[in-house]
């Protein structure tokens, strides 16, 4: 059966069999990519140094095999998020190549360090995927990547999370040389990959192309994020040594959320009716392309395979080879967007185009001066260049200035009009984008706090945890002297004792997921203890 009423027309279907509706992909649309790990367990914090080689060298392999331009990257507890730009229809290619070699250098990993492995990593739920198709949305998410570990309420600043290297800087120099781990991955891996960072297409665009200028108002904005969310955030953070002590197997003691909801696919920053216009525009888009798809579907599946996919379909085009239909003409979201490369490109001709109108003004000008320099009487005297931003325009011979200001004529039948030059109109876009996100960050600060609280299964009430917090916190007048650490503490992760003699002592704190207290010692036909001694 089918549901087909939902807001700006999304449909929503409802099938027996219930899949993953069909997504669009297509290529130079910047898309922001979240996956968690399986039963939201810790398996991606740093409770081994090897956790963030895997994890990163994993990335710049994919964008080896595929080319994706990658932009941003975080990487937490228990799910990582990542921005991308592919530069051809083959995302869900990377997402593969990704997620397979973290899952198997992890659990490799752990194999090794002797914990159960989870063998899948990452949970059922497919690779949730938003395409960011303009420069504010663009640079929201970044924001919302950038402090996600800080919301999270793990640290106070995002450079204190235990494998931080992900930066706004990168943009400039441009590349990160990952070396291999010494885990999982073989002789044929390269031993260095360079991994390309780049900035956004379109937030490089809406920027004229100055890279530093993006990077100085991107840090700017994100200083003033995180201060944001730490006045928003209801919990102290937990520290970089207590993330580093997390066991992999703990899980935050909050619910996962419940199922049923509508899941964006596309994100549109502009505001006003343009922004209104867009957004149900994307919409259409979205649900045309779905009843497209289930209707060349459902003609295949009755022998019809000359029926066109709607463009922007990937698994029936790589999979079943099916044939796909031309782009539609005016799409906005099923159109193919521009890579950093076409958009540098478009800059540079634009520039070219520019400096030729120029000198042919700066030819012609001099060419009327000459002329009207040898007439031994003028009716009015030849223009004069004036100061940036001012001219003086000829009302009846010379064309509308564009962004020219009304004046009134005087005898000579001369104006003098303001001319907005492309610099101006440039830097005029970029501050409304850069006031659009500090706005927009402002009102959701609290509502991204208690999204991406990770709060450590240790206590069922919420006020009795954050007093304990609080009083353990480094430099309180209650805080413990850190003694000489031992053996490992085990307890059960539901065991209401916390902080005690026992636990400060030891070396690590480990949270079994059940009441075995680990598997009998190792022999010839077992393996090795859970935890390890």
């Amino acid at each position: 059966m089918k549901l087909l009423k939902s807001n700006l027309g999304t449909e929503l279907a409802l099938c027996s069999d219930a899949v993953t509706a069909p997504r669009i992909i297509v290529s130079g649309a910047t898309t922001a990519l979240t996956r968690r790990t399986t039963f939201r367990k810790a398996f991606l914090a740093p409770w081994h140094q090897a956790v963030g080689e895997c994890w990163l060298y994993s990335l710049a392999d994919a964008q080896r095999r595929t080319q994706v331009a990658i932009h941003h990257a975080v990487r937490c507890v228990n799910h990582h998020h990542l921005n991308v730009t592919p530069s051809s229809n083959n995302l869900p290619k990377f997402i593969k190549l990704l997620h397979e070699d973290i899952s198997c250098s992890v659990n490799t990993l752990m194999a090794r360090e002797r914990y159960d492995q989870p063998h899948e990593l990452f949970d059922d739920r497919p690779t949730h995927m938003l395409q960011l198709r303009d420069g504010e949305a663009q640079a929201l998410h970044l924001m919302y990547e950038f402090v996600n570990c800080v919301a999270a309420g793990l640290i106070d600043r995002p450079e204190q999370m235990p494998g931080y290297i992900f930066n706004f800087d990168l943009w400039l120099s441009g590349y990160i040389d990952v070396p291999k781990p010494k885990v999982y991955f073989g002789d044929c891996r390269p031993d260095v990959i360079r991994m390309e960072v780049t900035p956004p297409p379109l937030l490089y665009r809406a920027f004229g192309g100055d890279i530093e200028r993006l990077v100085y108002h991107m840090n700017r904005m994100a200083r003033e994020a995180v201060q944001k969310i730490v006045t928003a955030r209801k919990r102290p953070a937990l520290g970089p040594e207590a993330v580093m002590a997390l066991h992999p197997w703990s899980e935050p003691r909050t619910l996962r959320e419940t199922g049923g909801k509508r899941v964006p696919t596309f994100r549109i920053g502009m505001g006003g009716a343009v922004g209104r216009e867009v957004r149900a525009q994307a919409a259409e888009e979205v649900h045309q392309f779905r009843s497209e798809h289930e209707d060349a579907r459902l003609a295949r599946k009755s022998g019809d395979f000359a029926r066109e996919f709607p463009y922007g379909t990937y698994n029936m085009r790589v999979h079943h080879n099916a044939p796909i239909a031309k782009e539609h003409p005016g799409a906005f979201l099923t159109k193919s967007g521009p890579t950093l490369d076409d958009v540098k490109a478009e800059l540079q001709e634009r520039r070219e185009r520019r400096k030729q109108a120029e000198s042919e003004w700066a030819e012609a000008f001099e060419a009327e001066t000459a002329g009207a320099a040898g007439a031994e009487e003028t009716e009015q005297e030849p223009c004069e260049p004036t100061a940036v931003g001012t001219e003086v325009v000829d009302c009846g011979a010379s064309p509308a200035v564009e962004g020219a200001g009304a004046a009134e004529t005087d005898e000579g039948g001369w104006i003098e009009a303001t001319v907005v030059s492309p610099r101006e109109q440039m830097l005029e876009r970029s501050r409304a984008l850069m006031t659009f996100v500090e706005e927009a960050f402002e009102e959701e600060a609290e509502v991204i706090c208690e999204y991406a609280q990770f709060v450590p299964a240790d206590s069922s009430d919420p006020e009795e945890s954050d007093a304990k917090v609080e009083a353990l916190a480094p430099g309180s007048a209650e805080a413990p002297e850190k003694p000489a650490r031992g053996a490992p503490a085990v307890r059960h992760r539901f065991d209401r004792t916390v902080g005690d003699e026992e636990a400060a002592k030891s070396r690590r704190l480990v949270i079994l997921r059940d009441k075995r207290k680990g598997r009998p010692p190792g022999g010839p036909t077992r393996s090795g203890s859970d935890p390890p001694d």
